[in-house]
């Protein structure tokens, strides 16, 4: 598994539809551990182009809070999954834009964010990710779902 920098030459984003060059694009499995050593990946591939440890640390928290997600839920334990993620860092952050082969989300759209019920187990991930994350949007396209969203970096997080 690598990160490739893919900011020259790259063809359009298959399944989603502006076509843009990413920047960073990395492909890997729908597993925990997959996502552990991509994320790793991908936060030594941006490296100082974030800025602030702060700033590196929503990335990473938003990031591993959607690629998991996926794992857990699109893909739900099957092995053969693929997640396909596309990073773009712009100067007051990151694009980015997250597509998978997995079943698509509940109610066709992106959970409200807002808190579970007192005693829940889970349900936080959407709460973080709303509070770190802004445009986000969501899509079904030819039997994949696309994830996008902006990471805004250099500015206080909105509060939760």
């Amino acid at each position: 598994m690598r990160v490739e920098d893919v900011s020259r030459g790259a063809a359009g984003l298959a399944g989603c539809a502006d076509g843009a060059a990413p920047e960073l694009r990395l492909i890997l499995v729908a597993s925990p551990l997959a996502v552990r050593a991509g994320l790793a990946g991908v936060m030594a591939a941006l490296g100082g182009r974030l800025g602030e440890a702060d700033a590196r640390q929503n990335v990473e928290l938003v990031l591993a809070e959607v690629l998991n997600n996926i794992v857990l839920h699109a893909h739900g334990g099957r092995a053969d999954g693929l997640v396909d993620l596309r990073l773009r860092p712009v100067a007051d952050g990151v694009l980015c834009r997250v597509l998978d082969d997995g079943a698509p989300m509940a109610r066709g759209g992106v959970p409200d964010g807002s808190f579970p019920p007192a005693g829940a187990r889970g349900g936080f991930g959407w709460v973080l990710i709303r509070a770190l994350a802004s445009g986000i949007s969501y899509r079904r396209r030819e039997g994949r779902n696309c994830l996008e969203f902006r990471i805004v970096t250099g500015r206080a997080v909105r509060a939760i």
